[in-house]
């Protein structure tokens, strides 16, 4: 096979669920010059199989196991570090992407050699697949500089990027529940980095993801990348006051939190 153009990354842990879904939205682009590298991340039910059975099907398929689990960042370094596209996509296990994702993101880059990521809107859909609403994060190079030190400008799961950004800026292993929006933090400062305002992704929102499960955790992790990045000098001491939205949610019980969001949310629709 010929070297791919592009290296797609997706790391799996028990994800049988949805894995099938997000292979083969994968496999069905029209854009074909990629190779599919799937890290099982120490999986215990039958995600094992299902990566044998597609890897028999289709030859980019490359699968790579970790004998234990040694999480998504770990793993997606191990993945990134191994492939051989000038480009490498990130695609999460239970999200789906849509036909013209891969087509769209490379053509961007090739056309404007000044961006180095580039990522994109999304729909979230519910563990069903039914369509909940909209991410749309903000498009322009400037305004993510600026709003990053106050929220996460990136749908991970729609980054594409030169591969020599990730081999720059690997994931940092210590910070399990907020190493991609660390990643973000730190990539911004030297390369260029946009949003195309096209939906190119479903994102899938359910009780198994990060988010979810470990909305405590997440929470910290994102408040010492903030603060770190302050200390660093990234950004003036004074925009430690955007750090206390986030810092008052860390310490509400999570019901309240998402009682307000609710509430807030009911108000703007009226």
């Amino acid at each position: 096979m010929k070297k791919p153009l592009l290296s797609v990354v997706m790391v799996v842990y028990n994800g049988e669920k949805y894995l099938k879904q997000a292979i083969e939205s994968v496999l069905n682009q029209p854009f074909k010059n990629f190779e599919l590298i799937i890290v099982d991340d120490g999986s215990t039910d039958n995600t094992s199989l299902i990566l044998s059975y597609y890897k028999k099907k289709d030859k980019r398929i490359i699968v790579i196991k970790n004998k234990k689990n040694k999480g998504s960042f770990y793993s997606r370094n191990r993945a990134i570090n191994l492939s051989k596209g000038c480009y490498v996509a990130i695609m999460d296990s239970d999200d789906i992407a849509l036909p013209n994702r891969f087509i769209e993101q490379i053509k961007f880059l090739k056309q404007n050699r000044h961006v180095s990521a580039v990522g994109s809107w999304a729909k979230v859909i519910n563990s069903e697949g039914a369509i909940i609403g909209d991410l749309k994060p903000p498009t322009n190079y400037e305004v993510i500089k600026r709003q990053i030190i106050r929220t996460n400008c990136l749908v991970h799961s729609t980054l594409m990027a030169k591969k020599e950004v990730f081999i720059e800026f690997p994931y940092d292993e210590n910070l399990p529940f907020a190493a991609d929006y660390d990643f973000l933090i730190r990539m911004v400062r030297k390369y260029v980095f946009v949003n195309l305002p096209k939906i190119l992704i479903k994102y899938r929102m359910h009780n198994e993801n990060i988010s979810t499960r470990f909305r405590k955790k997440q929470l910290k992790c994102a408040l010492k990348v903030r603060y770190s990045a302050i200390k660093k000098g990234y950004y003036p001491l004074w925009t430690l006051i955007f750090l206390s939205k986030p810092f008052l949610e860390y310490l509400l019980p999570l019901k309240f939190v998402r009682f307000q969001k609710q509430f807030f949310n009911l108000f703007r629709s009226l």
